[in-house]
């Protein structure tokens, strides 16, 4: 045994090589179970020394890291255990005004939401673009807001409303608020308004400052919404119009011209089956250097014979007129004989013709008046019954003709001429 004598009383001293196995035998005697405990624990796991100039340091981040790891409330805390140490690299000491990736990279680290730039959304809620609305009935109170709902939309672009049945309110605060709406394609079927709706309406549609196309389909409107369209028309920004059957009388028809001819940007008219009365051409006639329409369809109509002389004049004098569509449109003599003499006056590049039944003096003015415009690039006749007139009036004056393409199509035979002159 050794034994320290310099302090004048002898001391047991235990060398340092035999200090750890003299201990654990001492220890082992209160606890039996020591040797299991150094087997299962201290050969699992690496314990760092605790060093007095760190002032504990290693044992704060322990309880900083376990506290992060608890309020993920997560089983696998090793998923998240990358994330929270990032965070911690980050974060700011406060004594020192860095982060501990600064002092060690003499850098920050860049963040997950840094890898991504954030991308510039729209301030407001709602992303409806397209709009369908079917079958369905609204009262007063319910179609105000409706329409007020309908004029807020920030992005609403197209708008088809089919057999809705609406108040007058509704029309009445699409007027009000016409001027917020965003939408640029309009649809409408099946509905009958009244005198004050229909009025309310019209104002609406001309005052909606990004509606460029509009369609109305089996839509009973009162004379108000035509008279109401002449005064606002120069307000309208509608570039296209279809209308469907539709009916409309004297007063509806005049004041119906008269706005078309005074829409300022409409550029594409398509009528199907609407009744239209004398006044409607007359007005056209006398008003269709105003027009700014190019492309002009017209499907099934019947005219006489003072009304179809309206149409030629009123079709050959419009200044901007480029393609002309006829369906089933019955028209008399008398159109043929005023194209004809009114025909160095056509605008009309491609003029399309189905189903009709000419006679020999029709077919005869109708052959002469195709070869006198200037303008005529291309012609397409559908199912057109034509007397031999047309075609003998037509090799005569060919020579004048400017067409250079034709196609002809008669029930089941077809053939296509491209010549030119």
């Amino acid at each position: 045994m050794l034994c320290d004598v310099l302090t004048g009383v002898a001391r047991p001293i235990v060398p340092v090589k035999h200090r750890r196995a003299i201990s654990d035998a001492l220890l082992g005697l209160s606890h039996p179970g020591i040797r299991a405990t150094q087997k299962l624990v201290t050969e699992r796991f690496v314990w760092p020394a605790y060093h007095l100039t760190a002032n504990g340091l290693v044992e704060r981040f322990h309880r900083q890291l376990k506290a992060s790891l608890k309020a993920h409330n997560t089983v696998h805390w090793t998923e998240v255990l990358p994330l929270i140490l990032l965070g911690i690299r980050t974060a700011i000491e406060s004594d020192l005004g860095f982060s501990a990736a600064e002092l060690v990279f003499g850098t920050t680290v860049m963040l997950p939401a840094q890898f991504v730039s954030p991308s510039q959304t729209d301030s407001a809620g709602d992303p409806i673009e397209k709009l369908t609305h079917m079958l369905a009935d609204l009262g007063s109170a319910a179609s105000s807001h409706y329409a007020r709902g309908l004029c807020s939309m920030p992005n609403l672009r197209s708008l088809d409303l089919n057999s809705v049945e609406l108040s007058d309110k509704f029309y009445s605060t699409v007027a009000s608020e016409a001027s917020n709406s965003k939408i640029e394609k309009l649809t409408h079927r099946h509905a009958d308004l009244g005198s004050a709706a229909s009025s309310h309406y019209a104002r609406g549609l001309c005052s909606m400052p990004n509606l460029r196309s509009l369609t109305l389909d089996r839509v009973k409107l009162s004379d108000e919404f035509y008279s109401t369209v002449a005064s606002e028309a120069s307000n309208s920004k509608i570039e296209e119009l279809k209308h469907w059957h539709s009916d409309l009388g004297s007063h509806a028809s005049s004041h119906y011209a008269r706005g078309l001819c005074s829409m300022p940007n409409l550029r594409s008219l398509y009528m199907h089956d609407v009744k239209l009365s004398d006044e409607y051409y007359s007005t056209m006639a006398s008003e269709a250097s105003k027009f700014k329409i190019e492309e002009l369809t017209h499907r099934i109509a019947d005219l006489g014979s003072a009304i179809s002389s309206h149409y030629a004049r009123g079709i050959c004098s419009m200044p901007n007129l480029r393609s002309l569509f006829m369906y089933d449109v019955k028209l008399s003599d008398e159109y043929y004989s005023t194209m004809a003499s009114e025909a160095s006056k056509f605008k009309v590049e491609k003029l399309t013709h189905m189903e009709a039944d000419l006679g020999s003096t029709a077919s005869s003015h109708y052959a002469r008046g195709i070869c006198s415009m200037p303008n005529l690039r291309s012609l397409h006749l559908y199912r057109v019954k034509l007397s031999d007139e047309f075609y003998s009036k037509m090799a005569s004056e060919a020579s004048k003709s400017k067409v250079y393409q034709t196609l002809f199509k008669l029930e089941t035979i077809s053939f296509e001429k491209y010549c030119i002159l």
